[in-house]
C-alpha cells in the first residue's frame, strides 16, 4: 500500500505521513518545521514521500532515529537529503553505528536549533536510547514518541494481531509488554521519570510511530493511569 500523504498535526509547525509495514504494521515519520526554514524529521521511514515534505516544509536538516531499532529508512533519507545531519542519543548510538554507515552526530545541535515551545526528552531507564519530541504550540501539547506508547486502532485478527493482543500492544492506547521487556533497563527508573514528565507537561495529543495519532484534553491522566498501571 502507498503511504499517506503528508499532513499537519499542528498547523504551521508539524507534520507527519505513515505506511504500513511488515504485516501492515503502521510506520509513522514526524516533521517540525525549524526556525529559518526546513524540518527535522523523527524516525525516517522508508518509502515515504521526501520530495512532497519539502515541497511543504523546506528541505531536510536533520533525521532523528528515536531509538537503537528505528534504522531501516535513515539510510535511504540520507542519501537523498545528504546534508541532513543524523542524530540519535549517545545510548541508541553503539547499535546505530553497526547497523547505519551515516555519521552519527549527538543530540545537542538539534536541541539548540528547535522553535519556541519544542523539546528534545531523553527518558531515563531505557536500554534503547528512547528520544522523545515535545511540542506546545497554542492549545496543543504535543508528545511525540518511538516505541513507548502505541494507539493500533485496526488490529487484525491473523497472526500479527494476536501477537499484539497477546503483547498488549493493541487495540487502543497501550504500553506494550515488548517495550517493557526490550525497551527499559530500569523500570523503576522510567516510571518514576515519565510519571513526573506527564505530570508536569499534560499532554493532550500523542502521535506514536505506531498507531493513530491521538487528541484527548484528558490525555496526561490517561498515560498516567496507563504507565502506574503497567510498570
Amino acid at each position: 500500500m502507498s503511504p499517506t500523504p503528508w499532513t499537519t498535526i499542528i498547523d504551521g509547525a508539524l507534520w507527519e505521513s505513515s505506511k504500513p509495514g511488515p504485516g501492515g504494521f503502521p510506520l509513522r515519520s514526524v516533521a517540525l518545521e525549524l526556525p529559518g526554514g526546513g524540518v527535522a524529521v523523527y524516525s525516517p521511514t522508508r518509502g515515504l514521500d521526501i520530495d512532497a515534505l519539502e515541497r511543504h516544509a523546506g528541505p531536510v536538516r536533520t533525521l532523528v532515529a528515536p531509538n537503537h531499532y528505528h534504522h531501516i529508512g535513515v539510510k535511504p533519507w540520507a542519501d537523498s537529503c545528504p546534508r541532513a545531519a543524523a542524530v540519535c542519543s549517545d545510548l541508541a548510538r553503539p547499535r546505530l553505528t553497526r547497523q547505519v554507515d551515516v555519521p552519527w552526530e549527538d543530540l545537542e545541535g538539534l536541541a539548540a536549533s528547535l522553535p519556541d515551545g519544542a523539546e528534545l526528552l531523553v527518558p531515563e531507564g531505557t536500554r534503547t536510547g528512547e528520544v522523545w519530541l515535545w511540542l506546545e504550540r497554542g492549545d496543543a501539547r504535543a508528545l511525540v514518541v518511538g516505541d513507548a506508547f502505541f494507539n493500533l486502532q485496526d488490529v487484525s485478527r491473523g497472526f500479527l494481531g494476536l501477537l499484539l493482543r497477546a503483547s498488549s500492544t493493541g487495540p487502543g492506547l497501550k504500553l506494550g509488554s515488548t517495550f517493557k521487556l526490550l525497551g527499559l533497563r530500569d523500570r523503576a527508573a522510567y516510571k518514576r521519570w515519565t510519571l513526573a514528565l506527564l505530570e508536569r507537561k499534560r499532554p493532550n495529543v500523542l502521535v506514536p510511530c505506531h498507531g493513530e495519532v491521538l487528541r484527548d484534553a484528558n490525555l496526561g491522566a490517561r498515560l498516567v493511569e496507563l504507565t502506574r498501571a503497567r510498570l
